[in-house]
């Protein structure tokens, strides 16, 4: 049963539920919110976020389709240590908004 659960688990993730889990636990790690109408994942890529919007101090980000072929195993390994900018592979966004907000930057 564990075996059959970790091999669905790009797809259990990609439910309701789990999207909303998912999508909380990069929230926690870019002190922000994040919202995405829909999301596919997958064990081996590309991972697929429609209407994804990323908000936080420093800026306002909207796509309207953001793909990354990166891997759901590396997907939860950035997750885990904390190194969200860190994406590895071809990226595709299409209708991206991005404001920035200076004020939430540190000064230098």
């Amino acid at each position: 049963m564990v075996i059959l659960s970790l091999a669905f688990l790009p797809k259990i993730a990609s439910t309701r539920i789990g999207k909303r889990l998912f999508l909380r636990s990069i929230e926690s790690h870019i002190n922000g919110t994040v919202s995405a109408e829909s999301m596919e994942l997958s064990w081996w890529g590309p991972q697929k976020f429609t209407e994804l919007h990323i908000q936080n101090a420093l800026a306002d980000i909207q796509v309207d389709d953001f793909l990354c072929h990166m891997s759901f195993w590396s997907s939860l390994h950035a997750l885990s240590k904390n190194c969200l900018t860190t994406l590895r592979g071809p990226l595709e966004v299409k209708n991206a908004h991005i404001e920035f907000h200076p004020e939430g930057f540190p000064e230098i």
